[in-house]
């Protein structure tokens, strides 16, 4: 049990309760002092322990939204099991807008935090250490913030572990969103340090989802994680208002564990979309142009697919540095055994 972080009442009562997730914190205002992060749960019997989180980024508003609604109105009798929900991970960076906390952290890079450590750290080893292990599912809710937008998606990581991938590909259709996205690990990234990996490291299923970004949220996005979020906690059992989700194979499966996935910026400057979510392009095709505004005439540079596909994302904030990413293309197909029989045709050739 973690050492500097604590729930406000007993996680583990029947029950709907709401408090807070209280952090040992020091502080120029307040010598001794709490980092207090709402938290709320509902316990009906035994079955099914979800926990659900959103606000992992600061500036992606979608998870949080569907988070703090489903967390307003959820009831004792909607429940067959626990359904623990933290809609705000990142405070702080919520409320101001931005990405990372204030002190320059990114909450997905610091598991599986530290009892000793800063207040994300702590948090993450809270987390790491009293939640995750206690759990049978973890969704982690996500967007594109405000330097990405996605076209809205059920996520998953395809991991080594084949029996929790079946798992978490059971999952992913469950939400029933028009299309899915299945990736890789992010170049020069340890997946270990990011939330859903160090979900998966310890056996457990995470489902995750890009629904939108921009910082943002539209009507089209919150329709989509709402809705999915339903359908996936119907899915697993631990929700019984409505109809129970039947699993199908609705939804296409953008496949983006190719690391020729990622466009980056190859130039510093202000970044133009020149195509949109949807479309398809050839490798080689342009889809975008960065604009030198340092210099007086200065240079337009095109920027190139490094695959064919359909753009999954494209660029949300047009000011970019070098190595930003300004698009994310996936091969498409149509459902989920088209996707899956040409990844068991991959192992075959290897």
């Amino acid at each position: 049990m973690s050492l500097t972080a604590v729930c406000s009442f007993d996680i583990d009562s029947e029950g709907r309760h709401c408090g807070y997730i209280r952090i040992g914190d020091s502080t120029n205002s307040s010598g001794w002092a709490y980092h207090s992060l709402p938290i709320t749960s509902v316990k009906n019997g035994a079955g099914v322990r979800l926990l659900i989180l959103g606000g992992n980024h600061g500036d992606e508003y979608e998870g949080q939204i569907a988070a703090l609604d489903l967390a307003r109105r959820l009831q004792v009798e909607d429940v067959r099991g626990q359904i623990i929900i933290i809609p705000v991970l990142s405070l702080a960076a919520s409320a101001s807008g931005t990405r990372l906390w204030p002190d320059g952290t990114n909450f997905n890079r610091v598991f599986p935090g530290k009892v000793d450590g800063t207040i994300a750290e702590k948090l993450a080893f809270y987390l790491s250490h009293d939640l995750f292990p206690t759990c049978d599912v973890v969704v982690d809710m996500h967007s594109g913030g405000r330097s990405m937008y996605f076209i809205p998606t059920s996520n998953m990581g395809w991991i080594k572990n084949l029996p929790l991938r079946d798992v978490m590909a059971r999952h992913m259709l469950s939400w029933k969103s028009q299309y899915h996205m299945i990736g890789g690990d992010q170049p020069s990234t340890n997946p270990d340090s990011l939330l859903p990996g160090d979900v998966v490291r310890q056996g457990k299923a995470v489902s995750t989802g890009e629904f939108g970004g921009s910082g943002w949220a539209t009507a089209e996005s919150l329709e989509v994680i709402r809705v999915g979020l339903e359908n996936f906690m119907r899915g697993i059992g631990v929700y019984i208002v409505g109809k129970e989700s039947v699993l199908s194979d609705f939804g296409k499966i953008i496949d983006s564990r190719d690391p020729l996935s990622f466009v980056t910026a190859p130039a510093e400057g202000i970044y133009e979309n020149t195509v949109d979510l949807y479309d398809h392009v050839t490798a080689g095709d342009i889809v975008g142009r960065i604009h030198n505004f340092k210099q007086a005439g200065g240079e337009v540079i095109e920027v190139r697919a490094r695959r064919s596909g359909i753009i999954a994302v494209i660029r949300g904030y047009p000011p970019v540095t070098i190595g930003d990413v300004v698009c994310y293309i996936g091969a498409l197909y149509n459902d989920f055994y088209s996707f899956q029989a040409q990844a068991a045709s991959e192992v075959v050739k290897q």
